[in-house]
């Protein structure tokens, strides 16, 4: 704590408050996130019943906003292609999400922004690397924390909602089967218009490629650059 007090006196005033910004405004977004996984995940239904997420669009726009400063950020200070590929794919994925997303597809997008968990650490890292000091322990600390974070949250959340979105695929796919038939026979389902509304391959075909990069560039990420500079601090 005191070697982050001694970066915020470093570092000027503007740049500092940047930092505890975007701290604060992701760690919101990763709680909004966190409360709506869990609400789907440990559930009555589980992520078979209706959720529905309290001003969803607008923590997707927070989101997309968000991301636009942060490609900006990282095209000004030269960023790898991994970090601009990140912040570009979920950028404009949750903007389509949040523009033409059923309840269903706002909820597995809002739950995604679990992924923001990372985010106090990796900015006060920021903030140290600023001041010139990130080589101290306290940077230490907050690589680590980084991917701890990245394998106890992001990677499971990932997948869990990569395997709930392909679940409601292979269901769509089998219930569109079934209207087939039953029309073939003069008759109708009941609630198709609601299954029809709620599930939107479109969206989430899409949708779970993505889930895959970002694994993908977390790999990455953990292997290319903080295994290698955890292993030169020790």
């Amino acid at each position: 704590m005191a070697t982050l007090v001694r970066a915020l006196k470093l570092v000027p005033p503007a740049e500092s408050l940047s930092f505890i910004f975007f701290a604060v405004l992701k760690s919101a977004l990763a709680g909004a996130g966190l409360q709506t996984f869990f609400a789907g995940a440990t559930g009555s239904g589980g992520w078979t019943s209706a959720i529905e997420v309290s001003r969803g669009r607008k923590w997707l726009w927070l989101y997309v906003a968000m991301q636009g400063i942060d490609t900006w950020q990282a095209l000004r200070q030269r960023y790898g292609w991994s970090s601009l590929l990140h912040h570009f794919a979920t950028g404009c994925g949750l903007a389509v999400d949040a523009l033409f997303g059923s309840n269903r597809t706002i909820t597995l997008a809002v739950a995604s922004l679990s992924n923001e968990a990372v985010a106090p650490f990796y900015q006060a890292f920021g903030l140290l690397k600023a001041a010139n000091l990130g080589e101290t322990s306290a940077a230490k600390r907050c690589v680590q924390a980084v991917v701890a974070i990245t394998v106890a949250v992001r990677l499971p959340v990932a997948l869990s909602l990569g395997l709930v979105a392909a679940k409601d695929l292979a269901a769509f796919a089998a219930r569109r089967r079934c209207q087939s038939e039953s029309k073939q026979r003069g008759h109708r389902l009941k609630g198709e218009a609601r299954v029809d509304e709620e599930v939107q391959p479109w969206l989430l075909v899409p949708s779970i490629g993505g889930i895959q990069l970002l694994l993908f560039l977390d790999y990455l990420w953990i292997r290319g650059w903080a295994m290698p500079k955890l292993r030169n601090w020790t």
